[in-house]
């Protein structure tokens, strides 16, 4: 004969030992939303190296052209980098011109593939102005030295030339960027 203690014993014994099915669709939610928080934040992390990634390249880029320009002999730096191939210094389309590529960033939208770096000086068409408004250039600025700024072309005469890198590009994630460096060139 069985005892009824014995059996409640047994099966109380036995729902001790497993886990309830309340108990496993409990873990399953905790164990998968840790996990979707553990991917989102992964994800997260790889679009931000990538940001990073595309800033230092853009720093790279404008710091090369920067020493690239500064480099060049100051009498020339103006016709070798400003819009105009027909003022090239080695003759016409021989220069660097005003704008560039940067190899691992891609154009804003709507731009040319060429137009991801630019140069710019105090231009008002052909001219070198000292008159030229730019907080990011640092003018009106006296450019030939002569204490006054004023509204003529000091393309032949000037001892001062500011130039002003600027990178423009679309990131991975989708938005638009930019990071510029400005320098003030004078003849070595």
């Amino acid at each position: 004969m069985r005892s009824i203690a014995g059996d409640r014993r047994r099966a109380s014994s036995a729902q001790r030992r497993g886990f309830t099915l309340i108990e496993v669709m409990i873990s399953t939610i905790f164990i998968s939303v840790a996990l979707l928080a553990a991917v989102g934040t992964l994800g997260t992390s790889l679009r931000m190296s990538r940001t990073v990634n595309e800033r230092e390249v853009a720093q790279r880029a404008a710091a090369a052209v920067i020493q690239e320009i500064a480099a060049t002999e100051f009498s020339k730096v103006l016709a070798s980098y400003d819009a105009d191939p027909s003022n090239d210094p080695s003759g016409a389309g021989t220069a660097p011109g005003a704008s560039f590529a940067v190899a691992g960033l891609s154009p804003q939208k709507g731009a040319a593939a060429t137009s991801v770096g630019r140069v710019l000086f105090p231009l008002v068409g052909a001219e070198l102005r000292e008159d030229f408004v730019s907080k990011d250039l640092g003018t009106p600025h006296d450019l030939n030295g002569d204490g006054v700024i004023d509204a003529l072309n000091h393309r032949n005469d000037c001892t001062l030339l500011p130039v002003r890198v600027e990178i423009r590009w679309q990131g991975v994630d989708g938005n638009a960027s930019s990071l510029s460096m400005t320098r003030l060139l004078c003849p070595r």
